[in-house]
């Protein structure tokens, strides 16, 4: 037993140790290599492409500096099983310093393929017939590093997005970096480290942003290994380095000692394989290596993940509320959507639009995800006129009813279209409201009213008005999902009893509304109430001495 443990701790040991010779951070900048995908007449780009399938075409190409001086071998390979090597004319071979290359190579995807790579090697002699050979003796090893490169990249992406939004936020201003953080990390699903929120306010955004991304998924997705290296035997080893090497630990620590370990497996007497992690953007695979390439023996080849070949599937996206009745008029429109933050930190979703039908006008409008909003916006300023005009163009048939309007959101992840059930839109500023606990307002005192009305979507801003002009906002919250009420805290702290006005402005509209209502002492209470024949209630108040 114990001789079994001191094996075991040094294989632990061993295996950091590779973890710090590659530093586990992959930060060094490789070659960029264009993929357009082709599924019957359509063509995307690589970063709009979730999955391939059988008969897909890809377009492959290297976008090597005119300067390039090495010549770099592209092969293109599919694999099918662990214990079912794939047959030769499963590789491509790909000679990107000869001038056909320029227009990039076409490569069909065979069937029965489960799973496809790259691999940039320097040109040797049997260069082409030795990396077939360590692939096709070893599938299984590389179905696990395709399957681990792809988890690294879209954990990665996620990770980048959120660092990104959050080096744009002002660093003087708490609050402001605190909120920041929270809706781009409910957008991707992380955890930031809150220990960065203890730090001085100027130092909260660099916590947050440092090179070792202090951040932990928050889906469940990837915690199989970081499971498996947090508990036995290997756990304390591991919880002392998260501690003291900010390179090692990281939230994809699991998945990086996983392809180091697969790095260390995956070596020939003439090449040494290291892994690349993708961040693809339009048609392009933006590497990023933990190690440098060598030209000597044994020499390195990158080896690049393209996505699984499986049936296309739809992610679980879903609407906050589908109920939520949301307002046309409003210039920041945003479609709150939760369910895979993959929505927010690839391209997979594209060419989204809400559509009104063909009679209206606009008949849609098109957006795209923001992780900082958490939903789905304009994309661009250009469609704020069209939300604007569209309450007063949008025509009677139009799935129009009073002042709502039927929308459905649609759009694409990857090749598959989607559809939504239908949203409903206030697209008129409301103005039939009822205020619904005035007669327990009493000044001195903050107070709460409830705001009855199904047209309530489109209100932007309320005020509280004195008698002297003096205003103060009013914090406004939607009650039950499709209600169309609001709660409304008054803030009467320090106020004098008196007739006050609320002041509500809406989205669409430069004419303001105004309800009426009384600040009563506290020395009142309600002695009658008087209805009139037309169902308008007058509260008589006794005022106690």
């Amino acid at each position: 037993m114990r001789l079994a443990k001191a094996i075991l701790c040094l294989v632990v040991f061993c295996s950091a140790v590779a973890v710090r010779a590659d530093d586990a951070r992959f930060d060094l900048p490789g070659p960029k290599i264009d993929v357009y995908v082709t599924r019957g007449n359509t063509t995307l780009p690589i970063a709009e492409v979730p999955e391939l399938l059988p008969h897909d075409k890809l377009r492959v190409k290297a976008d090597l500096p005119a300067t390039q001086s090495n010549h770099l071998l592209l092969i293109v390979a599919f694999l099918r099983g662990t214990t079912n090597e794939p047959p030769d004319n499963w590789f491509t071979k790909i000679e990107t310093w000869k001038r056909p290359f320029l227009e990039g190579t076409l490569v069909i995807v065979p069937d029965g393929a489960q799973r496809a790579l790259l691999f940039v090697a320097p040109e040797t002699d049997g260069d082409f017939k030795t990396l077939r050979s360590a692939v096709r003796g070893n599938p299984g090893l590389f179905i696990r590093a395709n399957i681990s490169l792809n988890k690294a990249s879209f954990e990665q992406q996620r990770i980048e997005r959120y660092l990104a939004g959050m080096q744009t936020v002002a660093l003087d201003d708490e609050k402001v970096i605190q909120a920041r953080s929270a809706r781009l990390a409910a957008a991707l699903a992380l955890r930031p480290n809150a220990d960065c929120f203890e730090q001085p306010v100027e130092d909260q955004v660099d916590c947050l942003t440092q090179a070792s991304a202090p951040l932990l998924l928050d889906d469940g997705h990837g915690q199989t290994i970081i499971d498996a290296i947090s508990t036995g035997a290997s756990s304390e080893f591991f919880g002392e380095a998260g501690q003291t090497d900010n390179a090692v630990y990281s939230a994809y620590v699991g998945t990086l000692i996983d392809l180091v370990h697969l790095t260390v497996m995956m070596r020939t007497a003439q090449y040494r394989y290291i892994p690349a992690i993708s961040f693809p953007q339009g048609p392009t695979l933006n590497l990023k290596l933990n190690a440098p390439p060598a030209f000597y023996n044994p020499k390195s080849v990158i080896v690049i993940a393209l996505p699984a070949i499986q049936s296309a599937r739809l992610p679980p996206l879903r609407l906050a509320n589908p109920a939520q009745i949301l307002c046309l008029a409003n210039p920041a429109l945003t479609l709150p959507l939760r369910g895979d933050p993959l929505l927010f930190a690839t391209e997979f979703a594209h060419d989204l639009s809400i559509d009104f039908g063909p009679s209206a006008s606009p008949a849609s409008i098109p957006l795209k995800p923001d992780a900082f909003d958490g939903g789905l916006v304009r994309t661009d300023a250009s469609v704020r006129n069209a939300l604007q005009s569209a309450a007063s163009s949008v025509a009677p048939e139009a799935n129009v009813t009073g002042r709502f309007v039927q929308g459905t959101l649609r759009g694409y992840w990857g090749f598959r279209s989607f559809e939504w059930p239908t949203l409903t839109f206030q697209q008129y500023e409301g103005g039939d409201w009822k205020l619904i606990g005035i007669d327990a307002l009493m000044a001195g005192k903050n107070g709460q009213l409830t705001l009855q009305g199904g047209d309530t979507a489109c209100i932007s801003q309320i005020k509280l008005a004195s008698p002297s002009g003096q205003s103060v906002p009013v914090v406004f919250t939607s009650l039950a999902k499709g209600s169309g009420a609001m709660t409304l805290d008054i803030p009467l702290q320090g106020k004098q009893p008196g007739a006050y006005s609320l002041v509500l402005q809406q989205y669409g509209s430069n004419v303001p509304k105004t309800l009426h209502l009384t600040a009563y002492s506290a020395g009142t209470h309600l002695d009658k109430v008087l209805m009139t024949a037309g169902g308008l209630t007058i509260p008589l108040m006794n005022h106690l001495q």
